[in-house]
């Protein structure tokens, strides 16, 4: 069994509700806790990304692994917007970017589950040297920031609330935040991928 290895390439833009919205969201009109919203809010995002196991903000990501599949690779992470590069290490240890024109393969990125990329057909994946991570694809993945589902956006807002309002575990309200939250983000939870 081949593991994929994620490694986010860029850093975090705007995250996908802005403190302004997360504290509307709770009724706080002063300032004084903002540092801590914030990290309740970051929280909220990461715990969003980490549930539905893909990218929510635009971002760019690098897959690795050992080789290449038999297949069409089934590109985790989501929403794809665009392939950057597709590399491999070959038997020689050199990496190498597998391009010509036109470009050797194909995708099926309009889809916010599972896109796929594979050779064109009559083409086949290039051979990687035995190396870990030998097979490289950069992509950019997640939703463009007015395009984040208005369901991903309010379990972030929920989960925020819960954050912020059970500053101790065991709060029966924030629990059914909680589940509130989970519930709006199952929709949007891709499968464990191996």
């Amino acid at each position: 069994m081949t593991r994929e290895r994620i490694i986010t390439t860029d850093e975090l833009g705007q995250l996908p509700v802005t403190l302004e919205e997360a504290k509307a969201h709770v009724k706080i009109t002063g300032d004084e806790e903002d540092e801590l919203l914030r990290s309740y809010l970051q929280g909220a995002f990461e715990w969003a990304t980490e549930s539905t196991r893909r990218a929510i903000v635009l971002r760019e990501h690098r897959i690795t692994r050992d080789g290449f599949p038999a297949g069409a690779w089934a590109l985790p992470l989501g929403r794809v917007a665009s392939i950057v590069s597709v590399k491999y290490i070959d038997a020689d240890g050199f990496l190498q970017t597998w391009t010509s024109s036109p470009l050797p393969y194909e995708t099926d990125l309009d889809t916010d589950f599972s896109p796929r990329l594979r050779p064109k057909r009559d083409d086949s994946w290039p051979i990687t040297g035995d190396f870990m991570g030998a097979a490289q694809v950069t992509l950019e993945a997640g939703w463009a920031q007015a395009n984040i589902p208005l369901t991903v956006r309010q379990a972030i807002l929920l989960k925020f609330a819960e954050f912020e309002q059970a500053r101790a575990p065991g709060d029966p309200e924030s629990e059914a935040i909680a589940s509130a939250a989970s519930m709006m983000l199952a929709n949007w939870t891709l499968p464990i991928w191996n």
